[in-house]
């Protein structure tokens, strides 16, 4: 789970300074850093497929350091908030909370005030537009044995899909209804535990 969720967290912050060195003359290239640079908040829906199955779910993401993802599936009764300070686990089944301090690895990628396109840890092995698609192959350089891909619509650069491949398994999350700098409640980012109606402010 940590992992995944670094990995996502990777998508949502930034890319890396070889992209931008190889790419930064290519107008698909800025027209995507231009759109990526200006967005504050994120918020939409996920299916993710794995070995595992299939679960859904929606998320909200807001700069700096906040992120929300609320799973929809039966069989994942799961809500994970990632702040500057706590990492939450909800069991909305149980009703039971744990909180840990937030991973340092996670915490360098969420602490930017902006979104941007340079990240020493990120490595572009490729960049092409291919069917009204942008498709960036990269590597994360704390996770070197995954692969991950992301799709993007080159029409208006939202993003499609990512999939992350490692030595055993091949995870997809295929994004749906993405709304971008529309405000955020702070409340989204606390959980309530139902039955003790107790309140954590990070």
């Amino acid at each position: 789970m940590f992992k995944l969720l670094t990995l996502v967290i990777v998508v949502f912050t930034c890319f890396t300074n070889s992209f931008a060195k190889n790419f930064k003359k290519d107008e698909s290239f800025k027209k995507l850093e231009d759109f990526i640079s200006k967005i504050n908040t994120i918020q939409g829906n996920i299916t993710e497929i794995s070995p595992k199955g299939e679960a859904t779910s929606n998320f909200y993401f807001q700069v700096p350091a906040r992120l929300r993802i609320n799973y929809t599936s039966k069989n994942l009764p799961l809500n994970v908030i990632i702040t500057q300070t706590i990492l939450t686990y909800y069991d909305t089944q149980l009703d039971q909370k744990s909180q840990v301090k937030t991973p340092e690895g996670i915490l360098k990628l969420i602490l930017n005030d902006r979104l941007s396109l340079l990240n020493k840890e990120i490595n572009i092995k490729n960049f092409i537009i291919k069917n009204d698609e942008i498709i960036v192959d990269l590597t994360y350089s704390p996770f070197p044995e995954n692969k991950i891909k992301l799709i993007f619509n080159a029409n208006n650069f939202y993003l499609k899909s990512i999939k992350i491949t490692d030595e055993v398994n091949t995870t997809t999350m295929k994004f749906k209804n993405l709304i971008f700098n529309s405000k955020i409640s702070d409340k989204i980012f606390v959980i309530k535990n139902k039955k003790i109606d107790s309140k954590f402010d990070f």
